[in-house]
């Protein structure tokens, strides 16, 4: 199961946390500038089992 994370340790411009998704079988989560874009990603896995290719570095 995908979960979707808030990382208080890695905040933005603005002091939020910055969302990320943890994948099993990834050792570390998949950090995203915006909420909407890690939702987006989320939906693109579940949806077809796409890759993260076009997702932000960790």
């Amino acid at each position: 199961m995908i979960r979707v994370l808030l990382l208080p340790d890695a905040c933005d411009p603005e002091g939020a946390p910055r969302p990320a998704l943890a994948i099993p079988g990834r050792a570390r989560p998949t950090v995203f500038p915006s909420l909407a874009e890690a939702l987006a990603a989320l939906r693109r896995l579940e949806e077809g089992g796409a890759s993260l290719a076009s997702a932000p570095a960790e």
